[in-house]
C-alpha cells in the first residue's frame, strides 16, 4: 500500500516549476480530490491510502517528500532512506522484495499433481 500525504512542493509553498500544480490542501475533501487526481494519472494499481490533515503518519515517520518503508506481520523490515540528493536507488527496495519473494516461495512444498 502506499499513503498520500501533504504536497512536497506546492504552489502556494514551495513551488518546484510547473511539475506540480496544486496548492497545499486545506482540507481533507482536497486531500481525497488530489490522491485520486494522482491514482487517476499515473494509473496507479497499488492501493492508496490518505494521511490525516494533521499529518499523524508524516509526523510519526518523516514520510515527507517521500519515503519508502516494508512492513510484514506488524514488524518494520526496512526503511529507505534517500541515497542522493534527488531520491533513492529503488532497486534497493526491489531487491529486498525479490529476495523475501524467492524465500517464501522456496519455503512452499512442490506440488506433484
Amino acid at each position: 500500500m502506499a499513503v498520500y500525504i501533504s504536497e512536497a512542493h506546492a504552489m502556494d509553498e514551495w513551488p518546484l516549476g510547473n511539475f506540480v500544480c496544486l496548492n497545499q490542501h486545506k482540507t481533507m475533501e482536497e486531500r481525497l480530490d488530489a490522491a485520486n487526481t494522482f491514482k487517476t494519472k499515473y494509473d496507479f494499481k497499488i492501493p492508496l491510502l490518505v494521511d490525516t490533515m494533521e499529518n499523524t503518519l508524516d509526523n510519526k515517520y518523516a514520510c515527507w517528500p517521500e519515503r519508502f518503508f516494508i512492513i510484514q506481520k506488524g514488524i518494520l523490515q526496512l526503511v529507505g532512506e534517500p541515497t542522493t540528493e534527488f531520491g533513492y536507488n529503488r532497486s534497493l527496495i526491489a531487491e529486498w522484495l525479490y529476495r523475501d519473494w524467492n524465500a517464501r516461495n522456496a519455503a512452499l512444498p512442490n506440488s506433484t499433481n
